[in-house]
């Protein structure tokens, strides 16, 4: 309530306050989101309210922690607050033009705009660090503000490509497959990582994938079709791994049972239980019962046993059920199994090749093409430093990568986004379209302080660098962070109670001598 402030071109203003306190809705209003009940908000000699929003939406940037992203790729979202108006049309041909002629009048017959959805609608004069590298450079320098490459990296890292449209990639990351073992072998970390080898076991991945050696589309469906065939059955009786892996599944439900049977079926132990549910647990202590009297299993019982087998991990598990003469055993029935594998089956998994892309598999599954060593804690973070560090001596791979990641879609309301996430985008959809001014209402509130920080420091900093003078109003949710703004409004009970530099706040202040205790 009755609060008059000024803010001129080039201004950085922190506002400071409880979340009631009247900053926020000091910024609603400056962003136009609300209307004031009375007073007046002017841009130089302009009413703010009645101005045309093609004027204000485009020279106000406003980011709160409610903002909205659409259901579309994570580029187009970041991209929104660029696209105004179509620039240029897209070029149709054939077809495709017949049908956007028609498209046309029927939108005009019927009084709607015939815009073109499918035409170019980024408007590059009002991009922000429009440099050498366009909007792709300007992509990668808001993401780096806010530090969400790392996690663009990662979604592209988690995705599969379709390697006929892109056979270049899919080499050059299987070359960074090389690297990353040469890396590991020089750094004496070759063990951080159990590679795929045609003729050892991997201890690190469970028996049915040690027995496939490959990757399948679809792990549940493939392993059911391929099991059901009377070639598997047939190698399995043959060679006597069937019998060793009904003893060893046999093994496995008994330590199971034993350890579980008391647990509730909610306990977080079975969080942990890869091969075995809470609800199964008294099917398979009849099963076992069954057994001990000496009762013949059927069918049904010696495929239940030996699926618990499939998902078994012994350096994760440690039952004690696998030993060095049954791994041998597998290693020598995969090649049996490969060797004659019948042109049906083939489609269900494709073999593990040194040499080749994984087209089952995601981008990291191909780099790394092996199983995290559980000895290493830290293997994740290792493997994410010296990947990062082979990468930056590949800048067109890694432009590629993060071109994919931007694609990748965010789902509805980005709920495919963890919540930081999404505070990051809200933040860089803003940064990277020039404008007058930039309010910024509790951006990151909840947000670890020490990442706060830095995301602030960089944003304003980023901003000074534009060239375009703009002002910015940020309402903070960490009140230290006002050292960084040359100028602090404090907020309490609805009121402005202090305006001054931030040294004058902390001196003679109380607003921010009560927030800090």
């Amino acid at each position: 309530e009755h609060v008059t402030v000024k803010i001129a071109p080039g201004e950085t203003v922190a506002i400071i306050g409880t979340a009631a306190s009247g900053g926020d809705r000091l910024a609603e209003v400056l962003a136009r989101v609300v209307w004031p009940a009375g007073g007046k908000v002017t841009a130089g000699d302009d009413d703010l309210f009645s101005l045309p929003e093609a004027v204000t939406g485009r020279r106000i940037s406003y980011v709160s922690p409610d903002a909205y992203f659409f259901h579309g790729s994570l580029q187009d979202n970041l991209l929104y607050g660029l696209k105004h108006a179509p620039i240029e049309p897209a070029v149709y041909k054939g077809q495709e033009a017949d049908q956007r002629k028609w498209d046309v009048l029927e939108a005009r017959r019927s009084g709607n705009p015939d815009f073109d959805l499918n035409g170019n609608w980024i408007d590059l004069a009002t991009l922000n660090a429009n440099g050498t590298d366009g909007l792709f450079g300007a992509m990668m320098a808001v993401m780096d503000v806010v530090e969400l490459s790392d996690d663009v990296l990662q979604l592209a890292l988690h995705s599969s490509i379709a390697v006929n449209n892109n056979p270049d990639f899919a080499a050059q990351i299987v070359e960074m497959r090389h690297d990353l073992r040469e890396e590991l072998n020089r750094r004496d970390l070759n063990s951080l990582i159990v590679p795929f080898r045609d003729n050892e076991y991997n201890t690190e991945a469970p028996v049915a994938e040690n027995l496939f050696f490959g990757m399948m589309p679809d792990p549940k469906a493939s392993t059911r079709a391929i099991v059901k065939t009377p070639y598997f059955r047939n190698i399995m009786r043959e060679s006597g791994l069937g019998e060793a892996l009904f003893e060893m599944g046999k093994g496995i439900a008994e330590s199971t049972v034993e350890l579980f049977k008391d647990l509730p079926p909610d306990h977080p132990f079975f969080e942990q239980l890869t091969f075995m549910r809470a609800d199964e647990i008294p099917t398979y202590q009849h099963l076992l019962q069954k057994l001990r009297h000496n009762a013949a299993p059927s069918e049904e019982d010696r495929i239940a046993l030996i699926k618990l087998s499939f998902f078994y991990v012994e350096p994760r598990h440690r039952f004690g059920v696998l030993d060095e003469k049954l791994m041998r055993k597998i290693v020598e029935v995969r090649h049996q199994f490969h060797a004659n594998l019948p042109t049906q089956l083939q489609t269900h998994i494709e073999r593990y090749n040194p040499n080749a892309y994984l087209t089952s598999g995601t981008l990291v599954d191909n780099i790394v093409f092996g199983k995290l060593n559980h000895r290493f804690s830290d293997a994740i973070s290792k493997l994410r430093e010296i990947g990062g560090e082979l990468l930056a001596k590949r800048p067109e791979l890694y432009r590629a990568l993060m071109a994919l990641g931007l694609e990748s879609n965010i789902g509805t309301g980005g709920r495919r986004l963890n919540s930081l996430q999404r505070l990051k985008l809200g933040l860089a959809r803003a940064l990277i379209r020039r404008s007058d001014y930039y309010i910024f209402n509790r951006a990151f509130s909840g947000v670890d302080h020490h990442l706060q920080e830095h995301i602030v420091e960089a944003a304003l900093a980023f901003l000074a660098k534009s060239g375009d003078n703009p002002a910015v109003v940020w309402v903070l949710s960490n009140t230290p962070l006002a050292k960084h703004f040359k100028r602090v409004l404090a907020f309490d009970g609805g009121s402005l109670v202090e305006d001054g530099t931030y040294e004058t706040i902390v001196e003679s202040g109380t607003v921010y001598k009560q927030l800090i205790a």
